[in-house]
């Protein structure tokens, strides 16, 4: 099926509807969008980002979003709703593929939350919930070392 009208920038944020049975390319319509400071765009990735859907493409996507909302000024209610998102998915176990990223993107938004929650799950009975919060420390442990080495630094 050809769209003339699609182009890699679209002026509006079009419908998931649009784009039929290509969610894909949904998915690079809004990260487009989302790059352009849309608030439409950014809503959409936000509730992408806490749901829990299953389809192609749908954790790399996830993952592109928590890089690149650390750059993101979002509401104090979407940081709360990513963040509660997230470290529910680590303590139930749902965690998929590219999940670093996100909890790399929750140690960003806080940091306290991010590793008490990494701390509870030390003792999950699920081995690879444990890998992850060991994993979510074993970061934080190496940005506390970066920063206390920067400090020792003497520039100029």
């Amino acid at each position: 099926m050809k769209r003339s009208n699609l182009t890699p920038r679209l002026p509006i944020t079009m419908s998931r509807d649009y784009f039929g049975t290509c969610e894909g390319l949904y998915l690079l319509h809004i990260w487009d969008r989302v790059n352009q400071h849309c608030p439409v765009a950014t809503d959409i990735a936000v509730h992408f980002l806490v749901t829990s859907s299953q389809g192609f493409g749908h954790n790399r996507f996830r993952a592109k979003v928590s890089r690149y909302f650390k750059h993101v000024k979002l509401s104090s209610v979407q940081e709360q709703k990513i963040l509660t998102s997230i470290l529910g998915k680590l303590s139930n176990g749902e965690i998929d593929e590219q999940f670093i990223e996100q909890l790399r993107y929750a140690l960003f938004l806080d940091t306290h939350k991010t590793i008490t929650c990494a701390n509870q799950n030390l003792t999950s009975n699920k081995s690879y919930v444990v890998r992850y919060a060991q994993k979510v420390l074993e970061i934080h442990l190496q940005r506390e070392l970066v920063k206390s080495h920067l400090k020792s630094f003497k520039f100029g």
